[in-house]
């Protein structure tokens, strides 16, 4: 019929490259986020709460601010709200690629959670804060909202959102203490609870979908564990060791298309690029000195943290 196999994969790139933002997010995102909690240890990370938090939390606002302004010196077009908004979206780390790297290096497992721990953390605050500034951007860059405003907002999302995962784990840690060696059961608990707890605190309750399962993961990987069949352990974590990697793959994947068809559809100049470069070496920056800021807090508390591990 004279159509060959570069106009299918042509076709295909099209069609998913319309595909729903909200559908990546709420198809793959709670397995992934749900795997990364339910995988680290809860001792260590337990430990290492208050760098997680410090890091997180006052981290990931000041690396968004710094940000921001390094984007309105490059681009004075820009406005505040919009370049928070760029500044929390590129502020987030994703700590794949660092993780493994200690894995192989020998690293301390106490550093390896700590900097799984922040990501995930961080990850739940940046879209606790994208939320709120993504309505600012949407409404003109009307600034009548408050500080006192967004902070109640922030609180709500993240408290509420933190809340309600723990009570989801809660009532799954129960659920599956009924059960005894029915591995079916005892994976599509976890599995379904997790979906339920996205969906629930993100379209009906109005907090934090990310934070909820990230409680939701912490707390039924702490206490769940002692509740799942002997038997079945062992399966269970291969399943979602299988289930995350398909999952960040088939994402990659799927963000790759999108991102190259809209990247097609921009003018974009040799200038453009290069202050991308440029953005990409302040962004780092910025990380570095965001952790050296927190530095004398991060050596007191948890096991330490000095700033030659920290700048790995």
């Amino acid at each position: 019929s004279g159509v060959g196999v570069g106009d299918y994969l042509r076709q295909g790139a099209l069609s998913v490259s319309g595909i729903s933002p909200h559908m990546l997010l709420y198809v793959f995102l709670p397995p992934l986020i749900f795997e990364s909690a339910f995988s680290l240890n809860w001792h260590l990370f337990r430990r290492s709460l208050v760098q997680v938090l410090l890091l997180a939390v006052p981290g990931i606002l000041l690396a968004s601010f710094l940000t921001a302004a390094a984007t309105i010196l490059i681009y004075p077009a820009w406005n505040w709200a919009g370049a928070l908004l760029f500044g929390v979206i590129v502020s987030a780390t994703d700590p794949v690629a660092v993780v493994a790297i200690l894995k192989k290096t020998g690293g301390h497992p106490s550093l390896r959670t700590l900097v799984e721990g922040e990501s995930l953390v961080n990850d739940g605050t940046a879209v606790v804060c994208f939320s709120i500034l993504l309505s600012v951007v949407q409404s003109g860059g009307d600034t009548s909202i408050s500080a006192g405003t967004a902070l109640v907002t922030f609180v709500r999302m993240a408290v509420g959102g933190s809340l309600f995962g723990f009570g989801m784990s809660v009532l799954s840690v129960c659920w599956t203490g009924l059960v005894f060696n029915q591995p079916l059961i005892e994976i599509s608990i976890p599995l379904a609870m997790a979906y339920m707890t996205f969906f629930i605190a993100e379209a009906l309750l109005g907090v934090s979908g990310v934070l909820s399962v990230v409680v939701f993961g912490l707390h039924y990987g702490a206490v769940g564990r002692t509740h799942i069949s002997p038997e079945v352990e062992e399966y269970l974590n291969e399943f979602w060791e299988m289930l995350a990697h398909i999952a960040n793959t088939v994402v990659f994947i799927l963000s790759g298309v999108i991102m190259a068809r809209r990247f097609l559809l921009l003018s974009v100049g040799v200038r453009d690029v290069g202050w991308l470069v440029v953005l990409y070496f302040v962004v780092t920056l910025i990380r570095g000195a965001m952790v050296a800021s927190f530095s004398p807090a991060l050596r007191g508390s948890g096991y330490g943290l000095t700033m030659a591990k920290a700048l790995l």
